[in-house]
């Protein structure tokens, strides 16, 4: 599971870093750029409405394979798209695609390690960060070696080959909850869970808020270099991989009720300094910080809302899914909306308000007994 949620995660860092070549290639323009962004939060939207049933239908097994086998498809597509539409069609389908994969990772980690599955989704997601940050090091090194663009996508069929070969023969149960008989279709998650939702919803659109606008917001309020904020974002991108590794040990030690918040204020420490900053060095200081808290917010929130699901793991790692897609639709066209009104600097006023929604949810679940 965790190998193949770096694969995954591998693709979905791919088509930021590849879109200058995509525009190139397919003669778009920033506006269809940015629609084909959308076809990946609209994915996991339909993924987050059907996924549960898929599982009951074909098993958890089989989804899980065939969204590994519709992700490499996916990516082929989209490597030899010959127009905009085919794009679009390609990434849409790797989306749904890879979330139906993603669930089933999600669900089996979660009822196979029960109580322990804060560390191993956070491990999980250590795993995922990795991956996605050597997205942008291997279409250099493709595009550079003479080979294309291109390959970083074909790459995925051997990562899937790879996977297959050493973990094909390993067993993924349904998990108790498919056998249970409250998870007829008729079968809801609990107000627990419903009461997390929208806590999936402001922390995934918090960190979506600096992957997609943070560069352009160096670019217009430091006067960076557009390659220089597009380097720095790294820095963003290495405190979440150090900030998952953090959070995998400290899930060895406290609960993921007890560090979630401490993660989100943590982010919230950072954000001022990031965003009222004057100098580089100073806000390149609040974004290291804001991306060490902001790691951390979705797999600890993940835990904690399948732990509020009764055992309907499949159902509610669809409707998780669900969020996410609804986040990444909705809050960077929200943030770009408010720019073109006023100002980038004025707009990211959105991701503090974000974070005391979530403290502000997360004190209301604490003092019901959500937790």
């Amino acid at each position: 599971m965790y190998a193949m949620l770096a694969g995954l995660a591998y693709q979905q860092g791919v088509l930021g870093p590849l879109m200058p070549f995509l525009r190139e290639s397919l003669d778009l323009s920033y506006t269809l750029g940015g629609v084909l962004v959308t076809a990946i939060s609209l994915g996991m939207i339909l993924s987050g409405l059907i996924s549960d049933r898929v599982a009951r239908w074909i098993g958890r097994r089989r989804m899980f394979w065939a969204g590994a086998v519709g992700y490499v498809i996916g990516s082929w597509a989209l490597a030899l798209s010959p127009s905009f539409a085919f794009a679009f069609a390609a990434v849409l389908f790797n989306s749904i695609a890879s979330a139906f994969t993603i669930s089933a990772v999600n669900a089996s980690l979660s009822d196979r390690h029960g109580p322990l599955r804060t560390r191993a989704l956070a491990e999980a997601n250590v795993a995922a960060a990795l991956s996605s940050s050597l997205s942008p090091l291997l279409i250099g090194v493709f595009q550079t070696s003479g080979l294309g663009w291109q390959w970083a996508l074909f790459l995925t069929l051997g990562i899937v080959i790879v996977i297959a070969l050493v973990y094909g023969s390993v067993d993924i149960p349904d998990g108790p909850a498919m056998s249970a008989p409250t998870i007829g279709p008729g079968a809801r998650l609990p107000a627990g869970f419903w009461m997390y939702w929208p806590v999936v919803i402001c922390v995934v659109a918090f960190e979506w808020c600096f992957l997609v606008w943070g560069a352009d917001y160096l670019v217009a309020t430091i006067g960076f270099a557009p390659s220089l904020a597009s380097t720095s974002m790294g820095v963003f991108l290495g405190a979440m991989v150090l900030g998952r590794v953090i959070g995998s040990v400290l899930a060895r030690r406290w609960t993921a009720p007890t560090v979630l918040p401490a993660a989100m204020v943590l982010a919230l420490v950072g954000f001022p300094i990031f965003w009222l900053g004057q100098t580089p060095t100073i806000v390149i200081i609040g974004l290291f910080i804001s991306g060490l808290g902001v790691a951390n917010l979705f797999p600890l929130t993940l835990s904690i809302a399948v732990g509020q699901s009764n055992g309907l793991t499949n159902l509610a790692t669809a409707r998780v899914s669900l969020a996410v897609g609804v986040a990444i639709f909705a809050a960077p066209l929200l943030l770009g909306g408010m720019a073109d009104r006023l100002s980038l600097q004025a707009a990211f006023a959105i991701a503090p308000i974000l974070g005391a929604t979530t403290l502000g949810l997360l004190a209301i679940a604490y003092r019901r007994g959500w937790r």
